[in-house]
């Protein structure tokens, strides 16, 4: 019963059930079914979900924060904050792995409305990354896997809908926190950000 693996399996269920009410198809009962027995590993008395089922305390933390941003999976403030927290204990002790999660960890830090975190997380979301003579993105800090893609997909989703506080959600784009830039960035333009068929520039103050 991994965290993650469990949350984005229920997740992926959900929405195929309501694309199905969107295009006017009869669901699977099966999706419904699945979803809803599919466990999610959650610490009541730490208000924090572990990495997976019985994980021991070496081993909390990893990709929980991800639950937050993108999942978007409901949970108290406490919780986001302790998921981050022990997420960045473990890369403090065993080291930055795959991009595509580390790059991830600024987004929450963004909408926890932590500067602090967020000045530390952002160097690291492509310090050690990089490699000559591009500036091509590694799949890890110890690869040569280039160019990793799914890196440069997290590297910009944090500054979209981290630095933005934008989301996507059913009803479109919404602002859900107020704008939180690193203090190394004094401002932030998006232009011709397209969704459904509408145009937005956003600037921050």
């Amino acid at each position: 019963n991994d965290t993650y693996t469990n949350s984005i399996a229920k997740k992926n269920l959900e929405i195929a059930i309501s694309a199905s009410k969107v295009l006017g198809v009869n669901e699977n009962p099966e999706w419904k079914k699945v979803a809803d027995g599919l466990f999610i590993p959650y610490n009541e008395q730490g208000a924090y979900h572990p990495s997976f089922e019985n994980a021991p305390e070496s081993k909390i933390g990893s990709v929980v924060p991800l639950l937050t941003f993108p999942l978007q999976i409901p949970m108290s403030e406490q919780a986001k904050r302790n998921n981050l927290n022990h997420a960045i204990k473990l890369l403090e002790k065993e080291g930055s792995g795959a991009m595509m999660t580390i790059t991830l960890f600024s987004v929450v830090a963004a909408e926890l409305g932590d500067r602090e975190l967020v000045n530390k997380l952002f160097p690291l979301s492509n310090k050690g990354y990089l490699r000559p003579p591009f500036n091509a993105l590694a799949e890890t800090p110890f690869s040569d896997s280039i160019n990793f893609l799914t890196g440069a997909g997290g590297f910009l989703q944090q500054i979209i809908f981290g630095f933005t506080g934008l989301r996507l959600t059913e009803d479109g784009l919404i602002k859900k926190y107020s704008p939180l830039l690193p203090s190394s960035v004094q401002k932030l333009r998006l232009k011709n950000f397209r969704i459904r068929n509408k145009q937005f520039d956003f600037e921050t103050p």
